[in-house]
């Protein structure tokens, strides 16, 4: 790849290119001496302001939100279990033995819930959201065929 040039006048890029910012030296900018354009370091133009964030999808969403509503069920089992619910009415686990099978029983739980949330949620979203094969079909042909 050779040397690159400015975007709109065709001045060659400095060599080395010389930041003028840290956001330029971050992303490998450089300023045309000639025309004062920003480019980056294959010579096309950029705007003002760093690149675009990448976007959260909605997935990655619902995946943070499980993630945390899981971990927020399972404190809270262990919370409730070890404060007066249960190990023989109130109290801490006895042993290290009994505490990891507390934790494990709490774990499954946990597990389970989150899955029937998650499954339950999907089926009510899928309910609410419309569809394709919802939508206003097509209106009848008539007899002459339009």
């Amino acid at each position: 790849m050779g040397p690159t040039s400015c975007p709109l006048c065709g001045a060659p890029a400095p060599s080395p290119p010389q930041p003028r910012s840290l956001r330029q030296a971050r992303w490998g900018y450089w300023t045309c001496p000639v025309c004062g354009t920003e480019a980056d370091k294959w010579g096309r133009a950029v705007g003002r302001g760093d690149p675009p964030k990448p976007t959260v999808t909605q997935a990655a969403l619902r995946t943070k939100f499980i993630m945390i509503l899981a971990g927020g069920y399972f404190c809270l089992t262990l919370l409730f279990q070890w404060t007066g619910r249960g190990v023989s009415q109130g109290g801490l686990p006895s042993t290290l033995g009994q505490a990891a099978f507390e934790v494990a029983l709490d774990g499954a739980e946990t597990a389970l819930f989150i899955a029937l949330y998650y499954f339950v949620m999907r089926y009510i979203l899928q309910r609410l959201r419309p569809t394709e094969r919802d939508a206003d079909p097509a209106p009848p042909k008539t007899r002459d065929g339009n």
